[in-house]
């Protein structure tokens, strides 16, 4: 295998690597001030209903692909094709299921920053300023590489909880 064959190997890796930092919030976002609820199944119904379709999607094509990766014997070695479509489709089931369970974490709040709706975490120096749209929706102004629509917001189930986050964010960031 000669160094066109082994980048995108090398690649996906990262990819996947950068990915599972996920499972080890305390080393990248700090321990846990504040967590707010966790979303119901009822609340992300289509998103994960969108991803199980995709789930089966690319295992199908890995049980394919490894079908013929395992039948085709080719003395030009055109399995290295095979191979690569295997990894690729199983960085894409881990992708997923990465991505089905940022989508159930809550709303919380950590030493550096500040974990939205769907496991986006936003770093306290990114972030502007806050508002309260109502007693439980809070909005976040904060720095994106593309400001497509609106800012982030956060829902709150009560008005308990939403204070408990005020009285922490008013340590990190300006309320307007």
């Amino acid at each position: 295998m000669d160094i066109i064959m082994i980048s995108p190997y090398v690649f996906i890796l990262i990819l996947l690597l950068l990915n599972l930092k996920i499972f080890f919030p305390e080393t990248f976002t700090g321990r846990l001030l504040i967590e707010g609820r966790k979303p119901k199944v009822r609340e992300k119904l289509g998103f994960t209903i969108m991803y199980i379709i995709m789930i089966v999607f690319f295992s199908v094509f890995l049980i394919v692909y490894i079908m013929r990766y395992i039948t085709e014997k080719n003395p030009y070695n055109e399995n290295d094709v095979y191979l690569f479509q295997i990894l690729l489709c199983v960085f894409w089931v881990i992708n997923i299921f990465i991505h089905i369970i940022r989508g159930f974490k809550p709303v919380a709040i950590r030493e550096k920053g500040i974990f939205i709706e769907n496991g986006i975490f936003i770093k306290f120096k990114k972030i502007y300023s806050y508002k309260w749209k109502s007693q439980n929706v809070l909005e976040l102004d904060s720095k994106r590489v593309f400001k497509l629509g609106d800012d982030y917001q956060i829902k709150f189930k009560d008005e308990e909880e939403a204070l408990n986050f005020d009285s922490i964010l008013q340590k990190y960031v300006k309320k307007i």
